[in-house]
This record gives C-alpha cells, sequence and structure tokens, in this order.
C-alpha cells in the first residue's frame, strides 16, 4: 500500500507542492489571528482547584493588579525625597485611562487600620509597596487567580514608572504572568539563533550535500509551522498554556528531522538504481512504513498528557501530537513530492571534502561496520553504554517536583526579584498568607457557635 502511495505522489507531485506551499500561507494567518495562551491554571478536582470555584461563586472579586517596590539603599521610604520621587514616577500612571486607582503608603496616615494590617513600607524602613488596580472586569482572589488581560497592557504601563534614583521593580500575578510570556518566547529564540544552525551544520556532516540537508529542515518548518497555527487556534476556544509552543517547537523539530533522516537517507540508497518512480515506491514502503508507525506510537504517547489533570498544562499533550502528526503527514507527502521532483539531484550541492556514500549501507561503510562490531560484541557495549546512563540518571534521585512559581523563572527577572523581596520585606503581602475556605453551609460562618467549632 505505501508503494502505491510513492508512487502517486510521484505522479502528483507537483499538485502536492502547491498544497503544501498554500497551506503554508494560511498557517502563517492562523498563527496571526490565533488566541491568546494562558499560564498554568489550577486543576479543578484539586483542593486549592475546589476553593477557587467557592471563592468565584461566593464572594466578590478584586480588581486586577499589579504591584510595584520602589527601594533606595540610602533612603528611608518615609524621607520628602523618596516620597517625591516615588510621586513624580507614579504621576503617568495616575492620569492613565486604563488605571483604576494607585494605592501608596503616602496616602493613609501613619498608623491607620490598613497601613498596620498590611504595611506599605518594608521592614528596613528602605523601600514602599505600590498597588496599581487596573480597570476591568473583577478577578479572582489574587492568591489563585492568574489575571487575564491584554497582552501589551500590562507592558505598556510598565514602561510608565521611571526613576533614576530609585530602584523599581514589579511584583503580583500580573507581572509574573508577563514575564512567563517572555521567558518562553525567549527560549523559542534561542532555539532558532542556537539550535537550528548546529542541526543544518549536523545534516551536512550527515549527507555532505546541501540540497539533501535542506530537506529535513523544510519538513521541519512545515510541521512546526502547522502546529503552531493549530495550538494558537485552539486557543480560542480552550485554555492553552504557554510553553505548549516550546513543546511544538522541542518535539517538532527533532521528530521531523529523524523521520526525514530516515525517508532521504533510504532515497539516496535506491536512487542509484537509477528510475526515480520505483526508487520513490521503496522508499516510502520502508522508511516510510518506519515513519508511520513510529509517529503513531508517540503521538499515542504524547496523548496521555490529556489524562493526568493538570489543568492547562494537559494542551501540551494536543500541541506535541499536533506537531507529530504533521511530521508524519509532510514525511510521506510533501518530502517525497520534493525527492520526486529531485530525483538524482537529491546529491547536488555537494561538500568536496565530504564523502558520505562511504558511510553509506554496504560492506566497508562505517555505520555497516559500527553494527557489526555491536553485534559481535553486544555485552561489551550494553554493559558501559548501561552504566553512562545510569550516571546520567544520578541526579534524579534528588529531584524535588512542585508547583511552578516565580522562582521557577531566571534570577535576574524582575518579577522574580520583586517576588523575593515582597516574601523577604513585607511580611504581610499576600505571597505570605496562606487562604483557607470554610463552607458554613446554612447560616452564617460568623455565628459564635460556628466560630467555636473553627480550629486555629
Amino acid at each position: 500500500m505505501l508503494a502505491r502511495w510513492g508512487r502517486f505522489v510521484h505522479g502528483a507531485r507537483w499538485h502536492v507542492l502547491t498544497l503544501s506551499a498554500l497551506s503554508l500561507g494560511a498557517l502563517l494567518w492562523m498563527i496571526h489571528a490565533g488566541g491568546q495562551l494562558d499560564p498554568p491554571d489550577i486543576p479543578a478536582e484539586t483542593e486549592s482547584g475546589r476553593a477557587r470555584r467557592l471563592i468565584a461563586k461566593e464572594l466578590p472579586g478584586e480588581p486586577p493588579s499589579f504591584s510595584l517596590i520602589f527601594s533606595s539603599p540610602t533612603l528611608s521610604a518615609r524621607a520628602p525625597a523618596f516620597r517625591t520621587e516615588v510621586e513624580r514616577a507614579l504621576a503617568p500612571l495616575r492620569s492613565d485611562p486604563r488605571v483604576a486607582r494607585v494605592h501608596t503608603a503616602y496616602d493613609e496616615p501613619p498608623g491607620s487600620a490598613r497601613t498596620e494590617a498590611v504595611p506599605l513600607v518594608s521592614r528596613d524602613g528602605r523601600r514602599t509597596l505600590v498597588t496599581v488596580e487596573l480597570r476591568g472586569a473583577a478577578a479572582g482572589f489574587t492568591s489563585f487567580e492568574f489575571s487575564a488581560l491584554p497582552p501589551d497592557l500590562y507592558p505598556s504601563l510598565r514602561a510608565l514608572v521611571r526613576s533614576e534614583t530609585l530602584e523599581v521593580v514589579s511584583v503580583g500575578n500580573v507581572a509574573l504572568n508577563h514575564d512567563f510570556t517572555e521567558v518562553a518566547r525567549q527560549d523559542l529564540g534561542r532555539v532558532e539563533v542556537l539550535i537550528l544552525p548546529v542541526v543544518a551544520l549536523l545534516l551536512v556532516l550527515v549527507f555532505g550535500s546541501l540540497v539533501a540537508a535542506a530537506l529535513p529542515l523544510v519538513v521541519g518548518g512545515l510541521a512546526i509551522a502547522g502546529a503552531l497555527a493549530g495550538t494558537l487556534l485552539l486557543a480560542r476556544f480552550v485554555s492553552v498554556s504557554i510553553y505548549a509552543p516550546n513543546i511544538v517547537s522541542m518535539i517538532g523539530l527533532g521528530v521531523a528531522i529523524d523521520y526525514s533522516l530516515f525517508v532521504v537517507s533510504r532515497f539516496r540508497e535506491e536512487i542509484r538504481e537509477g528510475s526515480t518512480v520505483e526508487a520513490l515506491a521503496r522508499t516510502v514502503a520502508t522508511a516510510g512504513r518506519a515513519v508511520l508507525f513510529s509517529g503513531l506510537t508517540v503521538a499515542i504517547g504524547l496523548l496521555g498528557m490529556l489524562f493526568l489533570g493538570l489543568g492547562n498544562l494537559g494542551s501540551m499533550g494536543w500541541a506535541g501530537t499536533l506537531v507529530v502528526a504533521l511530521a508524519v503527514v509532510h514525511g510521506l507527502a510533501t518530502l517525497p513530492a520534493l525527492l520526486a521532483v529531485l530525483g538524482p539531484r537529491v546529491n547536488a550541492l555537494r561538500v568536496p571534502f565530504l564523502h558520505p556514500e562511504r558511510s553509506d549501507a554496504g560492506s566497508g561503510g562505517f555505520w555497516n561496520r559500527l553494527a557489526a562490531a555491536v553485534m559481535a560484541h553486544p555485552w561489551h557495549v550494553f554493559v558501559p553504554v548501561v552504566g553512562i546512563l545510569l550516571l546520567f540518571g544520578l541526579p534524579f534521585l534528588h529531584l524535588r517536583v512542585g508547583s511552578g512559581d516565580a522562582t521557577s523563572l531566571p534570577p535576574a527577572v524582575e518579577s522574580r526579584r520583586g517576588d523575593e523581596l515582597l516574601r523577604r520585606e513585607f511580611p504581610g503581602s499576600d505571597v505570605n498568607r496562606i487562604v483557607v475556605v470554610l463552607d458554613a453551609g446554612r447560616g452564617s460562618p460568623l455565628e459564635p457557635a460556628r466560630v467555636a467549632q473553627t480550629h486555629g
């Protein structure tokens, strides 16, 4: 069946390539028009998830907000110069129509109830905490809720606050959401800048031909573009994790190049017989079968993430499954169509000092000699390889599993520095509290008898 598919693709090669090109244009539009990705949420089945639902149902929400910490190494937060600089830096926010209120330590007299409940001046007296409340629908309780705001709202407001004499750092879920998204985006950028050139160089070394080396990258690009478009389109209907694009990029690049290596290497062997049609048919019938069943196995494994009960982190399972499926589709359709067009020219633009044909399968090829040596001395290879793997796995004995928080961000990221300051210098802040929800059922939870039954 796969051999017939290979012959069909050869006959319809230009139609297949035209369809792939048109779909790429549609995918780029879908990426631009896709939905917004969300930070990790709280699974509904957990205790904190049930508490979150009770709060959303029974208690009034709080306005979306973020906080700023102003610091000075020398000045007291109560000093007139410190206060003047804080007020000057906050002036653009106070006049911005998107801001409902800016609350500072200078808005209320010392000793007021609000100031005593949540100190807005740090323990060391050289920092002050400012809360910026935004206009819009009320959000859930801040200990539980990752505020869903327009992606450009927070960074545009944060850019308005500048000080030449005081250090300013942001803190809170809104700032954390933004920084998590930015770090994820930067990680994708590193893949493009660092990984792709290395992969391209390795492919050139393997194939010894620039044309052959480019084919796996083409398949990888198409698979990743399609999966990103599908993931962002899915985000219009359900919550999708901000880490889903990273999964698409990492898994997509790996499997697409892996599958393409199977197909291209086998085609280069078969094309030596002279007939492009039969070479493609045999390639798809052999290497194509490995690609098909390998992709099916990987996709089924990734779908298991949907049943882990991890909130929107399960969307990474969809993203991974989608990119693997597209890698298989392009590996069995677009790539064979390109090979049908190229034929023997798949070996064009050879690198002069590389002769990969000497390493191809054959009695004197490198990989043939390596396989023969392994089969001749299996235990001599098995024992040291397993030992090396166990050695690399030793750090996992000390693995600590937990939910992500500000410490998941790099130490230099502003919201992480702000979170550490908040925990250390502002003991009454929200990050240092554990919220407990008591469901009293009928009646008031403030009745003396109910209060007496409450422990702690």
